[in-house]
């Protein structure tokens, strides 16, 4: 055995249970995962079967509303596992509650507003997902449900400036299709998450 060699043994044996203590406590929190997706179909639901949701106002009070409670949710999530690396998701709350905020505030926004507010709060909101996916890669149980979460979000972002002078009813079909990918995937992420890990801790040599 070479000098410290005890010690790097047990250096690497402390990282991985820190490691794995962190893994436990953020798939000991899928249900707050599972409630984001819930909350996605919610929003899908209201937006199918209010008849008046496709006027510019009441889309904007409900994309309101929903911003709100997404970032809410994002800040429970990230008090709620503040050992991780949870900085961008911080940041993805703070930003989804300041839209909200500023689309409550809006007596009737223009419909081209109301497209690059929605257009802003996914790019930036899908990029935070991915960051934190990336940054939190090696504690989070099955980070790939969170970066494809991130993606299905970027990708709304990314095409509503193709059609900035649409109607708000276009605008709510957009929304429609992401509430339902997004709840698809946070609901299958969250699930994932409450599953057992897929590798063991290496045991310490006798």
């Amino acid at each position: 055995m070479q000098p410290g060699s005890a010690w790097q043994w047990g250096d690497a044996e402390a990282l991985d249970l820190h490691v794995a203590e962190l893994m436990k406590d953020i798939a000991g929190h899928w249900w707050m995962v599972v409630a984001r997706g819930i909350a996605s179909f919610a929003f899908a639901g209201a937006l199918l079967l209010v008849p008046d949701w496709s006027s510019v106002r009441a889309l904007t009070v409900l994309f309101g509303i929903w911003a709100l409670a997404d970032g809410g949710g994002a800040l429970a999530f990230a008090f709620a596992v503040r050992g991780a690396p949870v900085a961008a998701y911080f940041g993805r709350g703070c930003l989804g509650i300041a839209v909200g905020a500023l689309a409550l505030a809006l007596p009737q926004p223009p419909t081209v507003m109301l497209y690059v507010l929605v257009s802003a709060w996914a790019i930036g909101t899908g990029a935070l997902e991915m960051a934190f996916a990336s940054r939190a890669w090696f504690v989070l149980p099955r980070a790939v449900g969170f970066m494809l979460v991130g993606l299905v979000t970027l990708g709304l972002g990314m095409s509503l400036p193709w059609f900035p002078l649409e109607s708000a009813a276009t605008l709510r079909a957009f929304l429609v299709v992401f509430a339902v990918a997004n709840g698809v995937a946070a609901t299958i992420m969250g699930e994932a998450l409450h599953l057992p890990p897929r590798h063991a801790l290496p045991s310490r040599a006798t």
